[in-house]
């Protein structure tokens, strides 16, 4: 089984390398690799909504939203 943490974190430098069109591997592999979310302290945390750059979203609003659609509400 795949741990969730390292798919985010291969998950996310890809999406970085589309995004930014970066060509680096070393810096696509840091981030595929560091482990920065040991780096931002303990949540909840602010996340700037991708729909709305306006609005923040919290980890716990999102963690809620996660729960609610696991128990069919």
């Amino acid at each position: 089984m795949t741990d969730p943490v390292l798919a985010a974190r291969r998950s996310y430098a890809d999406e970085l390398r589309f995004t930014t069109g970066m060509r680096s591997p070393a810096l696509h592999a840091a981030f595929a690799t560091v482990p920065r979310e040991r780096f931002v302290g303990t949540g909840p945390w602010r996340i700037k909504s991708p729909w709305n750059l306006d609005e923040y979203w919290t980890t716990e609003e999102i963690q809620e939203q996660i729960d609610l659609a696991e128990a069919g509400e």
